[in-house]
């Protein structure tokens, strides 16, 4: 294979998460794989598996992986217990999503780095782009994240996902306009959209430009830049982080582009209760490093778990 042109890293474990998450671990990686090859585009897929747990298999055994691939290089990192055992929360959250992410990013070798999640369904458009090797250092790439309200079908084939996720999508989180339903039920969310869309024409320069929409699903920046302000900020907590690498990208120089191509979703339950950043904290740094014109970093150089010697399994 050639050197990655994209790092497609994501984080997870075998404790079905959410709602049958083994299932749309699986249907993410087929899709994946299928569109990779499909489009000849030189990548990797990144698995960081947190804190696996002791009664289950791991993902690299549990997930059925094609080995006739030529164009995605699909990597298995382990964070074991014994180290997710030195953080403050690891009592409460079996899984440190964003060090996980760190950690992938950090060992990452594509000259792009995609931070997402390992139930999205990427859409032939999205991988067709890539292919095209358009991208851009300094631009801060995101997409709408198009969410389903019914699973994948199980016998479905893999060339048959998307054009089921067109069909069945419920809502959709737009970068710019935040969550919006589909036809109809759209009416609603009339109100909301159009305030939304005063700040957009006006070029309001406030942090709710960059971060709505739920960012983490999907983004994208050039792995200069990434190592540049150090990941996501370590700061063990289970979600929010999206919002601060939306603020430290822009604030670096890196120019937002909300892309075309979609993402897609995969129906689950409720993540429950999560610890959150300090929203106070957040909004203060936020707009700082708006003002300012430059990124807080908040992570050291040790940042990603650099000191320790992670196992490592390539399918």
């Amino acid at each position: 294979m050639d050197k990655p042109y994209i790092s497609f890293v994501v984080t997870g474990r075998n404790d079905d998460y959410g709602h049958r998450f083994l299932y749309r671990i699986q249907r993410f990686t087929d899709n994946l794989i299928y569109l990779c090859e499909k489009y000849r585009l030189p990548s990797e897929l990144i698995f960081v598996e947190w804190n696996p747990p002791k009664d289950k298999e791991k993902l690299y055994k549990a997930l059925k992986i094609k080995n006739n691939r030529k164009f995605l290089k699909v990597r298995f990192i382990e964070v074991s217990k014994e180290i997710h055992d030195k953080f403050k929360t690891s009592e409460k959250m079996p899984l440190l999503e964003f060090l996980g992410k760190n950690s992938g990013m950090r060992r990452a070798q594509g000259e792009f780095i995609v931070f997402t999640n390992p139930d999205i369904i990427f859409s032939e458009e999205m991988i067709r782009f890539f292919s095209q090797r358009k991208l851009k250092k300094k631009i801060f790439y995101r997409a709408n994240r198009y969410d389903l309200s019914i699973d994948i079908p199980t016998e479905m084939k893999t060339s048959d996902v998307e054009k089921f996720c067109r069909k069945s999508w419920d809502f959709c989180w737009s970068a710019y306009f935040g969550r919006y339903h589909r036809g109809i039920k759209i009416i609603p969310d009339l109100p909301r959209l159009f305030a939304r869309l005063l700040i957009k024409m006006t070029k309001d320069k406030s942090y709710l430009r960059y971060h709505g929409g739920s960012p983490g699903d999907f983004m994208l920046l050039s792995s200069e830049e990434v190592m540049n302000f150090r990941g996501y900020p370590e700061m063990n907590v289970h979600g929010g982080m999206d919002g601060y690498v939306s603020i430290q990208a822009v604030s670096s120089g890196n120019k937002l582009k909300i892309l075309k191509e979609k993402t897609y979703h995969q129906s689950h339950g409720p993540a429950g209760e999560r610890p959150l950043p300090n929203m106070e904290n957040y909004t203060r740094d936020a707009k700082k490093m708006l003002n300012e014109k430059r990124a807080i970093i908040y992570n050291d150089e040790n940042w990603g778990l650099k000191e320790f010697s992670l196992k490592e399994k390539e399918l």
